[in-house]
């Protein structure tokens, strides 16, 4: 190829969550070094790629919303072929492809290192064959830390690179720094590990390098994403190797925050509290994945912990950081849910009385355990429960940001928010506490620069969001500007006399307005979201759109994506994943799960009751008795042995139903 030659026109549509974000930006940047030009709107482009997500079922009808929005673009603008990329299509591949005749190609994450070649051949006629889903947890060794050796030959997006070929779609003064992919964990209701593979970490160099790559392209925060942070360097040797990458990415020039996400309550560690808390650049905030409080469902969920457990959390991180940001997500209405299992959630918010909780409510998805449960709720009660926990997490949001009036913050500034026509926008930006995109933000009452950090107090609250005047009439100087203006210590170590103030002009507070976007963003409400949600629109944006959707309250995601796309309740409803297929408790499926009542009994309440005949027996063994009391203890024995091997039995035979159907146990 030449070294100047352009093959065409394309754009990144991006949907999900923030590491959709560091894919689309791979792509990019492998699409650019192809020799390809990037552009902004995807009616401008001879490809538009879609990246989609396929989290969840709102998830996937957003992506299928948007391929059918873009593939519109053929038959009145520039825009030749339209691919379809990311987790929707490396999870339904062929099916996918079947049902949305308007996509052209359906890659997965396998095309992801000769995209450029690919899109060649599409754009000159060529139909490539259709993404095979596969388990993709099956492609690397089962023991973590052989997995590095082998990691060469499979295809990671994001890992592994031997050189940054990432490409920025935007110039916010933040950006999302992927650390690891995959997940090993085997959550009954999540899917991801099934077509994002093994967990994977990035070599402690290569995340370094990106860091201080990003900070020389202008981003001052790196958000470290993964599936689970918390398991970063398992795979290399080292389980406490985050522990000594933040303080190295913290001492980067230009990168004045590092913010730490997905963590898995269960695998933190007191160092890790201790480093987080403590390491100066590294914010404290706090990303917990508790999913629920009660432990029964939690186990139920196939994980750990429950109320007492994460309130003890909870209360450790603020020993540490008594302002330090806490945020979660709940999912109400998982199959077997009680109303005691509820009321466990509620007291466990209202005493940790978080900053941002995302809820939603429980959804089957294909490929999980959760799928073959059975108690499943009717629809009616997960709303009605899903309603019921928001309108307590909002009264609670607003309360812990109302808690946080009086106190300094500092600010990084982010842009503008219109307010009605003819009036002047509000400056906004994010403290400390106050992740990008899924929390509130500082609203400022004085206009730094777009990527200043500045300080301020907080006045007032707004629901999550907080009210934010500067410290002394001086707030609107960043933190550069204050150290230029920061005079020199006395020899004698005393303090200079004030001296005249700065003369500064800065706009008076005013009482909080109704809620604007931010310039080049559309405001959308989702009947899912206990938040407003965003998509951005404008140029700020880059070569790509993006919306999101990963589990998470978002403020860009929802069904409005502004120019681009357009309405689409004329086209058919179509349906990925097999919605319709008979439940596991279907007598007549081929898989289905025919227990015994003894068997299934054993299955819930096999461990309890075990304890309990093994504490009659232990009793009656001590107490100075003989006779028929010895022989009624070696049978109370005899009955825990036998609930013991039920169990195990049951939990064996449910696994190897699981390998027979093509998923690990």
């Amino acid at each position: 190829m030449a070294e100047n030659e352009v093959h065409g026109s394309v754009a990144i549509v991006t949907l999900g969550c923030a590491r959709n974000d560091v894919d689309s930006e791979e792509l990019a940047g492998r699409l650019r070094a192809g020799g390809w030009r990037l552009v902004e709107e995807p009616g401008e482009a001879d490809v538009a790629v879609v990246n989609t997500c396929g989290f969840v079922e709102q998830a996937k009808k957003d992506s299928i919303d948007a391929l059918l929005e873009t593939a519109d673009l053929k038959e009145h603008g520039r825009t030749q072929k339209v691919v379809a990329v990311g987790c929707l299509a490396e999870r339904y591949g062929e099916q996918l492809a079947a049902e949305l005749p308007e996509a052209d190609a359906v890659l997965g994450f396998d095309s992801y290192t000769d995209m450029s070649g690919q899109l060649r051949a599409i754009l000159d006629g060529a139909e490539p064959a259709s993404h095979v889903p596969r388990d993709r947890r099956t492609l690397l060794p089962l023991a973590p830390t052989q997995r590095p050796a082998a990691v060469g030959d499979v295809v990671v997006p994001g890992v592994w690179m031997d050189q940054i070929p990432r490409a920025r779609l935007g110039d916010a003064p933040w950006a999302p720094l992927k650390i690891a992919s995959g997940c090993d964990r085997r959550c009954a209701f999540c899917a991801i590990p099934a077509f994002r593979g093994s967990f994977v970490s990035r070599r402690p160099t290569d995340v370094v390098a990106e860091a201080r790559w990003l900070a020389d392209n202008g981003v001052r925060e790196a958000l470290l994403v993964s599936e689970n942070s918390t398991s970063y360097g398992k795979d290399l040797g080292d389980l406490r190797l985050l522990e000594s990458l933040l303080p190295e990415l913290a001492a980067i020039d230009g990168l004045d925050r590092v913010r730490v996400s997905y963590l898995q309550p269960a695998e933190i560690r007191p160092g890790l509290l201790e480093v987080m808390a403590q390491t100066p650049g590294v914010v404290p905030y706090f990303d917990l994945s508790f999913q629920h409080a009660s432990p029964t469902l939690l186990r139920r969920m196939r994980r750990f912990g429950g109320r007492e457990d994460f309130l003890g959390l909870v209360e450790r991180i603020r020993d540490l950081v008594p302002e330090a940001g806490i945020r979660s997500n709940v999912i109400v209405g998982f199959p077997g849910e009680t109303e005691e299992d509820v009321e466990i959630l509620r007291s466990f918010l209202a005493d940790a009385r978080m900053d941002v909780v995302g809820v939603f409510g429980y959804s089957d998805e294909d490929g999980t355990e959760a799928l073959g449960l059975e108690d499943k709720l009717p629809e009616d009660v997960i709303a009605g429960r899903v309603s019921e926990v928001t309108d307590l997490v909002e009264e609670l949001m607003s309360q812990r940001a109302a808690d946080r009036v009086g106190s300094e913050v500092s600010v990084l500034v982010e842009g503008v928010e219109d307010e009605d026509e003819g009036e002047r926008g509000v400056t906004v930006g994010r403290a400390d506490h106050q992740g990008p995109e899924v929390d509130g933000v500082c609203r400022l009452t004085w206009d730094p620069a777009i990527g200043d950090l500045v300080t301020g107090r907080v006045v007032e609250s707004d629901g999550v969001d907080l009210v934010v005047e500067p410290l002394g009439g001086r707030g609107e100087h960043s933190r550069r500007q204050a150290e230029q203006l920061e005079p020199p210590e006395r020899a004698d170590g005393a303090e200079d006399p004030p001296g005249p103030a700065v003369p500064v002009a800065v706009a008076p507070a005013r009482r909080p307005r109704r809620r604007r976007p931010l310039v080049g963003v559309r405001r959308v409400r989702r009947r899912d979201d206990h938040r407003s949600t965003r998509r951005r629109t404008g140029p700020a944006q880059g070569a790509h759109h993006r919306l999101r959707q990963d589990g998470r309250p978002d403020r860009r995601q929802g069904a409005d994506r502004g120019r681009v796309h357009r309405a689409v309740a004329h086209r058919p409803v179509v349906v990925v994943g097999d919605d319709r297929r008979p439940r596991a408790r279907d007598r007549h499926h081929p898989h289905a799960v025919r227990r015994h009542p003894l068997r299934r009994h054993a299955r819930r309440q096999g461990g309890k009751l075990k304890t309990v005949l093994q504490a009659v027996a232990l009793a009656l063994f001590i107490a100075p008795l003989g006779g028929v009391f010895f022989w009624a203890a070696s049978a109370v024995m005899g009955a825990a042995v036998v609930v013991t091997a039920v169990t195990g039995i049951d939990y064996v035979l449910a696994a190897r139903r699981l390998v027979a159907a093509g998923r690990p146990a």
